[in-house]
């Protein structure tokens, strides 16, 4: 459910890109005209209680999960240094499986809006009596 209220309108995403640089999960780009493509850590943007939920998520599903700890132990490679690296892409991997479930299931009609401008709700006014 906190998936659901952190992520607000689903349909806002068009691909699982999009998901990803949401949540914080993509690497930063150290780019410019004469380097080659470098990237660096996390950006963190986003909901910062969703990425710890999904680090929580990550890790029960490596202890829990067959294919979930095949991936991350080829990720990971046999060496400590890739522990964080591993992880964050189970976490990535975890996201958007939620995010292909939900938008299969449908939008919840409270979650409309979230991620964007809300519609204007405006009162009735009510009409003059007539003597």
């Amino acid at each position: 459910m906190t998936f659901l209220t952190e992520m607000g309108d689903l349909q806002r995403f068009h691909n699982r890109r999009e998901v990803a640089a949401y949540l914080g999960l993509c690497p930063s780009s150290f780019e410019s005209g004469e380097a080659t493509d470098r990237k660096g850590r996390i950006t963190r943007q986003g909901p910062a209680r969703l990425r710890k939920l999904l680090c929580q998520a990550a890790w029960v599903a490596v202890s829990r999960c067959e294919e979930t700890s095949a991936a991350y132990h080829r990720i990971r490679g046999g060496k400590s240094n890739r522990t964080k690296k591993a992880l964050v892409a189970i976490m990535r991997r975890l996201a958007i499986r939620m995010w292909h479930r939900a938008a299969a299931c449908g939008t919840v009609d409270e979650l409309l809006g979230r991620g964007g401008p809300h519609p204007r709700v405006v009162p009735p006014v009510p009409l003059p009596a007539v003597a």
